[in-house]
Protein backbone atom coordinates (compact mmCIF):
# COMPACT_ATOMS: atom_id res chain seq x y z
CA UNK A 1 0.00 0.00 0.00
CA UNK A 2 1.15 3.47 -0.89
CA UNK A 3 0.41 4.90 2.56
CA UNK A 4 2.99 2.68 4.24
CA UNK A 5 5.71 3.24 1.65
CA UNK A 6 8.24 5.74 3.12
CA UNK A 7 9.47 6.76 -0.39
CA UNK A 8 5.95 7.86 -1.31
CA UNK A 9 5.83 10.31 1.60
CA UNK A 10 9.23 11.72 0.74
CA UNK A 11 8.13 12.28 -2.87
CA UNK A 12 4.92 14.08 -1.80
CA UNK A 13 6.89 16.17 0.69
CA UNK A 14 9.29 17.32 -2.06
CA UNK A 15 6.37 18.18 -4.33
CA UNK A 16 4.78 20.28 -1.60
CA UNK A 17 8.04 22.21 -1.03
CA UNK A 18 8.29 22.97 -4.76
CA UNK A 19 4.61 24.01 -4.93
CA UNK A 20 5.05 26.33 -1.94
CA UNK A 21 7.84 28.11 -3.85
CA UNK A 22 6.11 28.23 -7.24
CA UNK A 23 2.49 29.09 -6.36
CA UNK A 24 3.19 32.51 -4.76
CA UNK A 25 5.27 33.50 -7.81
CA UNK A 26 2.52 32.40 -10.19
CA UNK A 27 -0.10 34.30 -8.20
CA UNK A 28 2.08 37.42 -8.24
CA UNK A 29 2.52 37.18 -12.02
CA UNK A 30 -1.23 36.68 -12.47
CA UNK A 31 -1.99 39.68 -10.24
CA UNK A 32 0.46 41.90 -12.16
CA UNK A 33 -1.03 40.78 -15.50
CA UNK A 34 -4.60 41.55 -14.35
CA UNK A 35 -3.53 44.91 -12.91
CA UNK A 36 -1.73 45.96 -16.08
CA UNK A 37 -4.47 44.86 -18.49
CA UNK A 38 -7.20 46.47 -16.37
CA UNK A 39 -5.24 49.73 -16.16
CA UNK A 40 -4.64 49.71 -19.92
CA UNK A 41 -8.32 49.06 -20.59
CA UNK A 42 -9.39 51.94 -18.34
CA UNK A 43 -6.89 54.38 -19.83
CA UNK A 44 -7.92 53.53 -23.41
CA UNK A 45 -11.60 53.96 -22.45
CA UNK A 46 -10.77 57.38 -20.99
CA UNK A 47 -8.88 58.27 -24.15
CA UNK A 48 -11.83 57.26 -26.35
CA UNK A 49 -14.40 59.13 -24.25
CA UNK A 50 -12.16 62.21 -24.10
CA UNK A 51 -11.78 62.21 -27.89
CA UNK A 52 -15.58 62.04 -28.29
CA UNK A 53 -16.05 64.85 -25.79
CA UNK A 54 -13.61 67.10 -27.67
CA UNK A 55 -15.49 66.66 -30.97
CA UNK A 56 -18.20 69.28 -31.35
CA UNK A 57 -20.55 70.52 -34.04
CA UNK A 58 -19.25 73.76 -35.52
CA UNK A 59 -21.52 75.97 -37.66
CA UNK A 60 -20.20 76.82 -41.10
CA UNK A 61 -20.27 80.51 -41.93
CA UNK A 62 -21.60 81.79 -45.21
CA UNK A 63 -24.53 83.25 -47.11
CA UNK A 64 -27.71 81.20 -47.44
CA UNK A 65 -29.45 81.19 -50.82
CA UNK A 66 -32.67 79.70 -52.21
CA UNK A 67 -34.01 78.91 -55.67
CA UNK A 68 -37.77 78.39 -55.83
CA UNK A 69 -37.41 77.53 -59.52
CA UNK A 70 -35.05 74.59 -58.85
CA UNK A 71 -36.36 73.62 -55.41
CA UNK A 72 -32.91 73.98 -53.89
CA UNK A 73 -31.03 75.84 -51.22
CA UNK A 74 -27.35 76.43 -50.51
CA UNK A 75 -24.72 78.10 -48.43
CA UNK A 76 -21.96 80.05 -50.17
CA UNK A 77 -19.10 79.51 -47.72
CA UNK A 78 -17.22 82.54 -46.38
CA UNK A 79 -13.98 80.56 -46.79
CA UNK A 80 -13.11 77.68 -49.12
CA UNK A 81 -12.97 74.37 -47.30
CA UNK A 82 -11.64 70.88 -47.90
CA UNK A 83 -13.72 67.89 -46.85
CA UNK A 84 -12.47 64.32 -46.47
CA UNK A 85 -14.34 61.10 -47.12
CA UNK A 86 -15.91 60.17 -43.77
CA UNK A 87 -16.36 63.74 -42.50
CA UNK A 88 -19.69 64.33 -40.73
CA UNK A 89 -22.05 67.21 -41.47
CA UNK A 90 -25.40 68.13 -39.98
CA UNK A 91 -27.83 69.83 -42.35
CA UNK A 92 -30.95 71.67 -41.18
CA UNK A 93 -33.31 71.51 -44.11
CA UNK A 94 -36.38 73.61 -44.88
CA UNK A 95 -39.02 73.05 -47.51
CA UNK A 96 -41.27 70.02 -47.94
CA UNK A 97 -38.92 67.55 -49.66
CA UNK A 98 -38.87 64.00 -48.33
CA UNK A 99 -35.65 63.25 -50.22
CA UNK A 100 -32.86 65.48 -51.49
CA UNK A 101 -29.50 65.42 -53.25
CA UNK A 102 -26.48 66.75 -51.30
CA UNK A 103 -23.86 68.52 -53.40
CA UNK A 104 -20.39 70.03 -52.73
CA UNK A 105 -19.42 72.62 -55.32
CA UNK A 106 -15.68 73.06 -55.78
CA UNK A 107 -14.07 76.31 -56.95
CA UNK A 108 -14.18 76.71 -60.72
CA UNK A 109 -17.13 74.33 -61.21
CA UNK A 110 -20.45 75.45 -62.71
CA UNK A 111 -23.36 75.31 -60.22
CA UNK A 112 -25.69 74.47 -63.12
CA UNK A 113 -23.84 71.17 -63.68
CA UNK A 114 -24.54 68.06 -61.59
CA UNK A 115 -21.01 67.94 -60.14
CA UNK A 116 -19.90 67.17 -56.58
CA UNK A 117 -22.96 65.03 -55.86
CA UNK A 118 -22.23 63.12 -52.67
CA UNK A 119 -25.47 61.32 -51.86
CA UNK A 120 -29.23 61.26 -51.76
CA UNK A 121 -30.68 61.68 -48.27
CA UNK A 122 -34.05 60.91 -46.75
CA UNK A 123 -35.27 63.85 -44.68
CA UNK A 124 -36.84 62.97 -41.29
CA UNK A 125 -39.69 64.87 -39.63
CA UNK A 126 -37.32 67.02 -37.56
CA UNK A 127 -35.70 68.13 -40.88
CA UNK A 128 -32.17 67.50 -39.53
CA UNK A 129 -29.95 65.20 -41.58
CA UNK A 130 -26.54 63.99 -40.46
CA UNK A 131 -24.39 62.79 -43.33
CA UNK A 132 -21.07 61.00 -43.51
CA UNK A 133 -19.38 62.04 -46.71
CA UNK A 134 -18.91 59.27 -49.25
CA UNK A 135 -16.23 61.26 -51.12
CA UNK A 136 -13.59 63.90 -50.48
CA UNK A 137 -13.84 67.44 -51.90
CA UNK A 138 -11.19 70.17 -52.21
CA UNK A 139 -11.69 73.93 -52.39
CA UNK A 140 -15.44 73.77 -51.70
CA UNK A 141 -17.15 77.13 -52.10
CA UNK A 142 -20.78 76.00 -51.77
CA UNK A 143 -22.81 73.23 -50.15
CA UNK A 144 -26.28 72.73 -51.58
CA UNK A 145 -29.37 70.59 -51.15
CA UNK A 146 -31.66 69.82 -54.12
CA UNK A 147 -35.25 68.66 -53.77
CA UNK A 148 -38.06 68.47 -56.28
CA UNK A 149 -39.09 65.46 -58.32
CA UNK A 150 -35.87 65.00 -60.33
CA UNK A 151 -32.85 67.33 -59.84
CA UNK A 152 -30.91 67.87 -63.11
CA UNK A 153 -33.14 65.19 -64.67
CA UNK A 154 -30.72 62.60 -63.22
CA UNK A 155 -31.92 61.88 -59.68
CA UNK A 156 -35.56 60.75 -59.57
CA UNK A 157 -36.71 61.53 -56.02
CA UNK A 158 -40.43 60.99 -56.62
CA UNK A 159 -43.22 62.91 -58.32
CA UNK A 160 -44.62 64.37 -55.10
CA UNK A 161 -41.24 65.38 -53.68
CA UNK A 162 -41.23 69.05 -52.73
CA UNK A 163 -38.46 71.65 -52.63
CA UNK A 164 -35.55 71.57 -50.19
CA UNK A 165 -33.88 74.63 -48.71
CA UNK A 166 -30.80 74.79 -46.55
CA UNK A 167 -31.21 76.53 -43.20
CA UNK A 168 -27.78 75.77 -41.72
CA UNK A 169 -24.79 73.46 -41.96
CA UNK A 170 -22.57 72.23 -39.15
CA UNK A 171 -19.42 70.14 -39.35
CA UNK A 172 -18.20 67.73 -36.67
CA UNK A 173 -14.60 68.60 -35.93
Amino acid sequence: MAASNPNHWAYNNERMKIMRKIVPSLLLILFIFIFITNGYSQSSNKMISNSNQSRQWKPLKGSIGVSNRWGSGWIDLDQMMDFQKGDHLRLRIGGTAKKAVVRFLEKGRDPSDPVGIDQIVTIPEDRIVEVELKNGYRNVIQISIHGGPNPWGLYPLGGGNGPATLISVEVLN
